[in-house]
């Protein structure tokens, strides 16, 4: 049986599924599959923001990009932009980082890694908002 969240991302799919002109009226269980799959596909290379909830030190992830990430934790938190030769960053590869917990948020440099900012490194007041941008190889600038 489907419930009210249910009901409404089934809607959602179904529309999406109709404006990308696919009709379901008269498909096997396989084709819907493939349908979604296309649609999931098609989301995960769109430039769209995602809300990700941080409440650990953590190093980014090419799985960042354009994600909104919300550090909730009561302790001091890292996020540290690794070195190109480990993550195959491209350049305009962009994420945004929020303090929302009561404890310190720092972005960090990996080895190699130069962060050119005009403001401190680790986001001063709790509901702080910077964002971070690639520039070139290992090079990487943060407003906010």
């Amino acid at each position: 049986m489907l419930v009210g969240r249910d009901l409404s991302l089934l809607t959602s799919l179904l529309g999406i599924l109709e404006k990308e002109n696919i009709f379901l009226e008269n498909a096997s269980p396989a084709d819907v599959t493939a349908a979604i799959q296309s649609i999931l596909d098609a989301l995960n290379t769109r430039d769209s923001q995602i809300l990700i909830e941080v409440a650990e030190s953590r190093t980014i992830a090419l799985t960042d990009k354009t994600a909104i990430l919300r550090a909730t934790s009561t302790s001091a938190t890292v996020l540290t932009i690794p070195p190109q030769a480990t993550v195959a960053f491209t350049d305009g590869f962009t994420f945004k980082a929020t303090r929302d917990g009561s404890g310190s948020l720092t972005i960090a440099a990996g080895a190699g890694v130069t962060i050119e900012s005009a403001i401190a490194l680790e986001l001063g007041a709790r509901y702080s908002v910077v964002s971070v941008y690639r520039v070139s190889s290992n090079v990487w600038r943060m407003f906010g």
